[in-house]
């Protein structure tokens, strides 16, 4: 929006060195009425060398000339404007062209940054799946070596401090794993404001904010409304 408003104000400065041309044109009619002046009479034309005096008028004469048009005053023309050295107008031409440039510029810094956004938040969330992948093999292997260790001390080929050691070490990998899917839905948040794919996978409807009435509530993934939510919810489908 902003850069059309650029480019409009760049058009209008640019017609604004141009040569203006105005064609003019009034009609008006009069209605003329009172004693008639002998001075501005002029010759007489009646034929005689002393011509009667006109009748006396008022305003109901000069209503009915002015309705029948007796008096009628027109003109046509035309104005021609050529600018010469416009020093003003092209100062204003020149500063419209470094403003559209310069939203132009803008708009392609914002398509850069959200490009660069989009593929940084792809890439984080690649690494955290990988991450994830790589605690949930840690884990695993932690646990299959608790297993193995807690067999071998029931058979007498282990101590209690290998156990330990080994219930130590798959606390710490489960502890790794939960950090690493945290990260990972962070992530996956992160990817979807960076598309703007927010609302539309939480299941936020603008139209219903608009109306003041919420049809669904949001859903999260991993995020479960509490109790009594979850009840007027199934009461208020069941009505």
């Amino acid at each position: 929006m902003d850069l059309s408003n650029r480019d409009l104000s760049r058009k209008a400065a640019a017609n604004a060195m141009k040569p203006e041309v105005d064609l003019v044109a009034w009609y008006g009619a009069y209605g003329l009425a009172g004693v008639q002046n002998g001075v501005y009479a002029g010759p007489p034309v009646c034929g005689q060398a002393i011509c009667p005096p006109l009748p006396r008028s008022g305003y109901s004469n000069a209503f009915s000339d002015l309705f029948k048009n007796n008096s009628p005053d027109y003109a046509v023309g035309i104005n021609v404007n050529i600018p010469l050295r416009n020093r003003g107008a092209q100062a204003d031409q020149i500063r419209s062209q470094l403003e559209y440039r310069q939203a132009q510029l803008h708009l392609q810094q914002l398509q850069n940054q959200i490009g660069i956004e989009v593929r940084n938040a792809q890439f984080a969330l690649l690494q955290n799946r990988s991450r994830v992948d790589a605690a949930r093999k840690a884990r695993d292997l932690a646990q299959q070596t608790f297993d193995i260790e807690q067999k071998k001390r029931a058979l007498g080929a282990s101590t209690s401090n290998l156990v330990l050691q080994a219930d130590r070490d798959l606390a710490q990998a489960s502890s790794n794993f939960v950090t690493a899917m945290s990260t990972y839905e962070k992530s996956r948040v992160e990817l979807d404001r960076a598309t703007g794919l927010t609302l539309d996978h939480t299941g936020i409807q603008i139209e219903d904010a608009e109306r003041g009435a919420v049809q669904q509530l949001p859903h999260f993934s991993g995020v479960a409304p509490r109790g009594e939510i979850a009840a007027e919810e199934s009461r208020i489908q069941q009505n």
